[in-house]
């Protein structure tokens, strides 16, 4: 399924403007629709265009009068003809490590956060909504008991907070505490929702305990640049790092990543990206090779793959090291989270006479006589690996070296394939551990399978199609991509 959309709000005077500037960049790496930035005046024209500035109140140096400007805000939004269902309001000091999607798929009228002050106080800092009939009750009636607590100058008579708009969220919830949840609230953990503290030492520490999502730069903590320095790079060690890498090697009219061949395979890359822009993962497609191809062939130069993303600076944790023939589907389930870290790849189901004879010709020739399981054989278009994977590559390069003659010799009498069926040897030979997953990971043989069709069938039963082993008289497997591409996402004119 699709994330959720939102919009983020947040008020922000003149005076507070570096703040704004220190914390927007955070705002624009989540996945919200647009940024409504409501201000005493002032407005930047040169930011991005998902950020709106919208001119709401007078100038007013009392910071009490300030924050309590936020309910404004939250209600012009309301009512405006642009606004959507779900939106969050946050104080200007608030910074975002990573999107915050997930709120919205469990919110149904407000979440909230509570900080550790005495009673568990309500933060009004950051606010959830999704907009109801319930929410906007709850919206009302937190502005009429601000517009009390204001009159009456009562926020600093009690321990609930600093500020009326804050004293008045907590007078709101409290019966949410005793159980009697009039507004159908939902809690979120402000360790990671809202994390903040006093002391910047127990504050690092929280963070890199909960991997928190929003944190709080309450007191001006942005302005003090070792702290900020610290922290970013805290986040960037826990954020996702998961890389998705491809070959895309012009060869001039050579083999399958000829010039004449590589343009089609643009539809790949392209729903490669786009689902790697959804699941948060970088994309990295190789575009030239290693070494001379005279030197080593080219499906073998991609077990380079640690030695390149460390060349070129890429942070990793997994990888998927994917063939440039297939096509993922938009919806397709994140598989970085089902490797519980081990090698990971997809079973080759199809083709096993040629599996038996590549097996059998391997082991005779190059493996010394050496049995494999064909039930735990992969598929070497689609395997997941991590850095404690990097001295099997190693292995790998220093086994193709040693016996690259051989192997050359075997490919061009047998045609029993180059890398995919040496792999397999060594990862069992070494015992590395192996998991297996569904064949709807990687679909191979597909032709075979009966599942690419005009129907093109393989779409309704899984999710990363592989255009291997088509018959010539079925068609080319690059128009099958095209077909493919152009039923999942559209056309491709204009966007590569």
């Amino acid at each position: 399924m699709d994330k959720p959309q939102y919009d983020i709000l947040g008020f922000c005077s003149e005076n507070y403007k570096d703040c704004f500037d220190f914390s927007i960049k955070s705002w624009l790496s989540t996945n919200a629709r647009k940024i409504y930035i409501y201000t005493d005046g002032w407005t930047d024209d040169t930011r991005d265009d998902r950020i709106k500035f919208i001119d709401i109140t007078e100038k007013d140096s009392n910071w009490i009068n300030n924050v309590g400007k936020k309910l404004d805000c939250i209600i012009d939004y309301w009512d405006r003809k642009d606004s959507i269902d779900n939106f969050c309001f946050l104080d200007v000091d608030n910074y975002i490590t990573s999107d915050i999607s997930e709120i919205f798929e469990v919110n149904k009228t407000v979440a909230l956060t509570r900080i550790d002050l005495p009673h568990k106080t309500v933060s009004a800092g950051n606010v959830f909504f999704n907009k109801n009939k319930i929410s906007k009750k709850f919206l009302f009636d937190w502005k009429k008991l601000q517009d009390k607590h204001k009159i009456e100058k009562s926020w600093d008579k009690n321990h609930w907070g600093v500020a009326y708009d804050q004293t008045s969220l907590h007078e709101l919830t409290w019966a949410d505490i005793k159980g009697n949840n009039e507004y159908s609230i939902t809690s979120l953990d402000s360790k990671i929702y809202n994390c903040e503290h006093n002391s910047n030492h127990f504050w690092i520490e929280k963070i890199k305990e909960n991997k928190s999502k929003i944190l709080h730069f309450k007191a001006k903590k942005w302005q003090d640049k070792k702290l900020v320095q610290e922290i970013k790079k805290i986040i960037e060690n826990f954020k996702s790092k998961n890389v998705v890498f491809m070959m895309d090697v012009d060869l001039n009219g050579e083999g399958r990543y000829s010039s004449e061949r590589r343009l089609p395979y643009k539809y790949s890359i392209d729903s490669w990206r786009k689902w790697c822009d959804k699941n948060d993962c970088d994309l990295f497609v190789l575009n030239d090779l290693v070494v001379d191809k005279e030197e080593m062939s080219v499906c073998w130069q991609r077990y380079y793959l640690f030695e390149i993303l460390d060349a070129n600076n890429i942070n990793y944790d997994q990888i998927l090291m994917v063939d440039s023939d297939t096509i993922i589907h938009p919806n397709c389930p994140n598989f970085f989270e089902m490797t519980e870290h081990k090698y990971v790849g997809v079973h080759n189901e199809g083709s096993y006479d040629w599996i038996l004879r590549s097996i059998e010709n391997y082991s005779k020739y190059i493996f010394n006589n050496k049995s494999i399981d064909w039930w735990r054989y992969i598929n070497g278009g689609f395997q997941i690996v991590n850095k404690k994977h990097k001295e099997f590559f190693q292995d790998i390069i220093s086994f193709y070296y040693s016996n690259k003659d051989n192997l050359i010799k075997l490919q061009d009498t047998f045609h029993t394939g180059t890398d995919q069926t040496p792999i397999n040897f060594l990862l069992q030979d070494k015992n590395i551990e192996l998991k297996i997953l569904p064949y709807e990971f990687n679909m191979c043989d597909m032709m075979r399978k009966e599942i690419l069709d005009n129907e093109l069938t393989m779409t309704k039963i899984g999710w990363v199609y592989h255009y291997n082993c088509i018959p010539k008289e079925f068609g080319s497997p690059l128009d099958w991509m095209k077909k493919t591409y152009d039923h999942l996402y559209g056309s491709l004119t204009n966007k590569t």
